[in-house]
């Protein structure tokens, strides 16, 4: 719910996206404020936040998260006993983590080597660090004919207009069908989890705060494996062809939508193309109202 209040009255990348897939989710969610935090986020969400912070900012992530040496019971029991920590015989593992690093969230050693590994291959890769400095976590707000936008930057150039995402994916992987990585080719093909779309919301806010359409270049990492690294760069031009095909108008329908108070979708979504999603258990379509007439293809 965090994500809820921190960007109440305010219209976000996540939450137009989400608009656009299900009206009904983005009423329940942004509009009536349904309860999600039983909800549990997603894995490769969780990775990305923790590379985020870790990488872009450093300093928060000391506050946040604390990388021990080694999570087991007996390797926690020994870093309390060197730093003089009483150790009680019915300690469990999280009360030994309480006990050194408060309510810090502590990384799992496999987090741990992620984000470790992913720091050398940053390193050594001239295009992460290409255009020069930057500054991180840029938060910006602009009011858009009546909407107030939302948006936090992972890394802002001003010299040289661009702006640079962060991403962490398993699909930095070459695909010799494909003749590239299967991200290179879900950009530009798929975009299913609309990047380019979140690239051109971004590009939009600049334009409007700073007067100039930036380029963009989303900085993708694998978070397993090598730790393999590939950079995207968006055109500036393709950002406002992005703009205009695809978050104008979605913004138009939303000022729509707000106005008249209905969200209801257009079309009624077939029960079975909500079966994976992440609100599924908040939505009133997702409410079985027939069975299922099962007729197995090896009868003869």
């Amino acid at each position: 719910m965090w994500y809820v209040e921190d960007n109440r009255g305010y219209i976000t990348a996540s939450k137009i996206k989400l608009f656009m897939k299900s009206k009904e989710a983005y009423k329940k969610v942004y509009v009536d404020e349904v309860d999600t935090s039983f909800l549990k986020e997603s894995k490769s969400l969780e990775n990305g936040t923790i590379v985020d912070s870790y990488i872009l900012t450093p300093e928060q992530f000391a506050q946040d998260y604390a990388i021990l040496k080694g999570t087991l019971k007996a390797d926690l029991t020994k870093q309390c006993l060197e730093q003089n920590i009483p150790v009680e015989k019915s300690d469990k593992v999280e009360d030994l983590k309480a006990k050194l690093v408060g309510n810090k969230q502590v990384l799992t050693d496999w987090e741990v080597d992620m984000v470790k590994g992913i720091e050398a291959e940053l390193k050594r890769q001239p295009l992460f660090d290409f255009y020069g400095e930057t500054e991180n976590q840029k938060e910006i707000i602009v009011e858009y004919k009546g909407l107030k936008l939302k948006a936090k930057m992972d890394r802002l150039d001003l010299a040289n207009k661009k702006i640079r995402d962060l991403k962490t994916s398993k699909d930095i992987e070459f695909s010799k069908f494909l003749n590239c990585s299967k991200m290179e080719s879900e950009l530009i093909n798929n975009d299913e989890y609309q990047y380019g779309f979140q690239l051109a919301f971004y590009a939009l806010l600049c334009k409007v705060h700073y007067g100039e359409w930036f380029d963009w270049i989303l900085d993708c990492v694998k978070t397993s494996g090598n730790y393999a690294y590939e950079a995207y760069f968006y055109r500036k031009e393709t950002l406002m062809q992005i703009a205009n095909s695809i978050l104008f108008p979605a913004l138009e329908e939303l000022l729509e939508c707000e106005k008249s108070g209905n969200f209801a979708d257009e079309e009624q979504k077939e029960r079975g193309e909500i079966l994976n999603e992440k609100y599924y258990p908040i939505l009133d379509s997702a409410i079985q109202k027939d069975f299922r007439i099962i007729e197995p293809a090896f009868i003869c």
